[in-house]
C-alpha cells in the first residue's frame, strides 16, 4: 500500500491526504463528484434560434451533400422528392415539416456562411419534374483557406471624384 494515496477502506473524494480544490466546499464521502462542465457534458447551454429560412437552408444543403454521390445524374442534378425525403429525415424538428414549395422558394436565397454558403440550380423537365444541383462557391469561406474578416480582399474601382488628382510641378 503507498500511504500517498490512503488507505484502501477510504472513497475517493473523501477527505485524505489531500484537500478538496477550492470551491467545491465539502463532498460527502458518499457522493460522487460535483456537476462540472469541465468533467463530462456541459449544462445545456440554450443557443439563439436562427430563423427558418436559414435552418431550412443548410438542412438542403446538407441534404445535396448528403445525396450527391449515389441520387445524382450525370450532371449533378437531384430529384426533388429525393431530397425532400432526405431532409425530413435530418429535420431537428420533424413536427414542423417543410414543403416542397419552400424548398424550392430556399434555392433562390443567396447562399452566405451563416447559411451553408454556395448556389442551386434548379431544372424542370417536360414533365415538369423538379431537380436540384447545389454548387459550392469558391468563396463562400469553406475551402481550405477562409478569408478571415479584415483580409485583403477583391481591388474595386475607387469612387469617382473622392481623390485629389497627383500632380508633378
Amino acid at each position: 500500500m503507498n500511504p500517498a494515496f490512503g488507505s484502501p477502506g477510504v472513497p475517493w473524494g473523501a477527505p485524505g491526504i489531500f484537500p478538496p480544490p477550492p470551491g467545491f466546499g465539502h463532498i460527502p464521502s458518499n457522493a460522487a463528484w460535483p456537476p462540472n462542465p469541465a468533467f463530462g457534458v456541459p449544462p445545456h447551454v440554450t443557443r439563439a434560434a436562427q430563423p427558418r429560412s436559414v435552418v431550412i437552408r443548410q438542412l438542403l444543403v446538407r441534404a445535396c451533400k448528403d445525396l450527391e454521390n449515389y441520387a445524382a445524374d450525370a450532371t449533378g442534378y437531384i430529384d426533388l422528392s429525393a431530397i425532400k425525403g432526405h431532409v425530413d429525415s435530418i429535420n431537428p424538428a420533424p413536427s414542423e415539416s417543410i414543403a416542397e414549395a419552400e424548398l424550392l422558394d430556399i434555392c433562390e436565397t443567396e447562399g452566405n456562411p451563416q447559411n451553408g454558403g454556395g448556389s442551386f440550380d434548379i431544372r424542370r423537365d417536360d414533365n415538369d419534374k423538379v431537380a436540384i444541383r447545389f454548387e459550392m462557391s469558391v468563396d463562400s469561406g469553406h475551402g481550405p483557406f477562409p478569408r478571415t474578416v479584415g483580409a485583403p480582399g477583391e481591388i474595386g474601382s475607387p469612387i469617382v471624384g473622392a481623390g485629389i488628382p497627383f500632380s508633378r510641378g
